[in-house]
């Protein structure tokens, strides 16, 4: 089998899994099993055809090595598995204790830890698909984290910075699922946008982590950069950004959603 073919292949199951369609090599094509009947079109875009003497969907192997999928399809960049280590190493970096405390429950102990992982981050604009949240938000931490070293003179929280950053867009985790059918929109979506579930688990999460005025300054603050990210209220932004950590959650937000996750799937 050629490296094209099987990388192909591989792909193919990756990006199908979640609609519960698998690929298999047979003697001389490459056959597609599982939930077939109801995405038939997109097998057909792809090349298959149905073979009605063995009631499958295949499609010769040298068809599926006239281009490569890889460059097709949106998918995550790295393996969720390393987009969460990298996550759980910036929230060790986090030293305050009310906001690392926070982080510590939202990722790694509470009803969150598993489906932010899991989750998209939109339905079809960008990063859509399986971990595109996660991917998401982990660029959002490394372009801001890069982005305040241009800024020494100005006093920038970096705590604050890798807080907001991870939690920018954690409403999402109630706005998409995973179907048979592909990414769909949930009943918290079609009724309120991300920021206000946002705003809703943050403040939810945070109530028994204030111990002091210190610490509602930090969350006020932590509120108003989820509050602001989006910038414009035609942008579904409340209101615009009101500190330097703020604008930079804002400006890496606008630039990861444009340019980092937005490579138009073509299934």
């Amino acid at each position: 089998m050629s490296e094209l073919l099987e990388n192909n292949i591989k792909h193919l199951n990756a990006t199908y899994g979640n609609i519960n369609i698998s690929f298999e090599i047979g003697r001389f094509t490459v056959i597609a099993k599982g939930n077939t009947y109801d995405h038939k079109e997109k097998l057909k875009d792809l090349g298959f055809f149905w073979n009605a003497n063995n009631k499958v969907w295949e499609i010769n192997f040298d068809k599926l090595m006239e281009r490569d999928l890889s460059k097709t399809f949106v998918g995550p960049f790295q393996t969720i598995e390393m987009t969460k280590k990298k996550i759980f190493d910036y929230i060790e970096q986090v030293s305050d204790k009310f906001l690392h405390d926070l982080l510590d429950i939202v990722f790694l102990k509470g009803e969150y830890r598993i489906s932010f992982f899991n989750s998209p981050g939109a339905k079809r604009y960008h990063h859509a698909y399986t971990g595109g949240l996660a991917e998401h938000t982990l660029q959002i931490v490394e372009g801001a984290l890069k982005m305040i070293k241009n800024y020494l003179y100005l006093d920038i929280n970096r705590d604050m910075i890798i807080t907001s950053a991870l939690l920018h867009d954690i409403g999402k985790v109630k706005c998409y699922v995973n179907t048979s059918d592909g990414i769909q929109i949930t009943r918290y979506l079609e009724q309120f946008d991300h920021i206000v579930l946002g705003i809703t688990i943050v403040s939810r999460l945070s109530e028994e982590l204030i111990h002091s005025d210190e610490d509602k300054k930090k969350f006020e603050h932590l509120i108003q950069i989820i509050t602001s990210h989006h910038n414009l209220k035609d942008w579904g932004s409340p209101k615009e950004p009101k500190s330097p950590e703020a604008w930079i959650i804002h400006t890496m937000d606008q630039l990861s959603s444009k340019i980092g996750g937005t490579v138009k799937n073509k299934s």
